[in-house]
């Protein structure tokens, strides 16, 4: 159970008290990539064999760090990130509301080397950086929509409005690996208009809002990713 800054509880089936690990307390910049990152440093620790409690410390780390990144899942953390920030995180006091000038330089070195392959190691590729305009929101807008009781048709013009400018940005700037996530919902004219362009293109394949988890499209999702690679 993800229970925010507060970090975890982990139900077993062996005992009716949770298991916990400690926490971070860390200034929140950007929560989306949190739930990815806290399952990713969880499972580190679950298909190591480790037991609960460390699987959970690692994966409070990880989201921990992921949300003081303005990076959503480019953010994550390698092993090498996780041993230093839980390690050392004590170490400097209040670093939630102070940005330590020895703690998070060495926090970005290690990302810059273990997760972007940079400056170490030469012989790795550094990965192709990606600017990308995400505007694949739909139930944001269609609430703001009816609390001012204005048509969803406005919510394709906006966002068609929004990729006029997205092709100005993108002809002058043609060497920055710009990019658009965009949903077929209010954006299937931009998808259209997209099929040749020479810049990469991200669509949800999930439907917003929808729990449990459905498609947008009928049908086996194989078929959909062989549609749109």
């Amino acid at each position: 159970l993800k229970r925010g800054a507060e970090g975890c509880e982990v139900f077993s089936p062996e005992s009716s008290t949770p298991i916990s690990a400690r926490s971070f307390p860390i200034e929140v910049l950007n929560i989306l990539g949190a739930g990815d990152a806290f399952m990713s440093g969880f499972l580190r620790g679950w298909l190591r064999n480790e037991n609960l409690e460390t699987c959970a410390l690692y994966g409070n780390a990880c989201g921990a760090l992921v949300v003081t990144r303005h990076g959503c899942s480019p953010a994550s953390p390698s092993f090498a990130e996780i041993e230093y920030f839980i390690s050392n995180f004590d170490n400097f006091s209040n670093l939630a509301q102070h940005p330590h000038q020895t703690f998070w330089p060495k926090m970005n070195q290690l990302h810059l080397r273990t997760e972007l392959r940079q400056p170490q190691n030469p012989e790795r590729p550094v990965r192709e950086e990606l600017l990308i305009l995400a505007y694949d929101h739909r139930t944001q807008f269609e609430d703001s929509c009816r609390e001012n009781d204005l048509p969803l048709d406005l919510i394709s013009t906006f966002k068609e409005q929004v990729y006029k400018g997205f092709q100005k940005v993108h002809e002058a700037n043609k060497n920055k690996g710009l990019a658009i996530l965009i949903d077929p919902e209010y954006g299937q004219t931009i998808l259209n208009n997209s099929a040749d362009a020479d810049y990469v293109i991200g669509v949800p394949i999930e439907k917003a809002g929808a729990f449990p988890l459905s498609w947008l499209k009928y049908g086996s999702l194989y078929q959909q990713l062989l549609e749109r690679p």
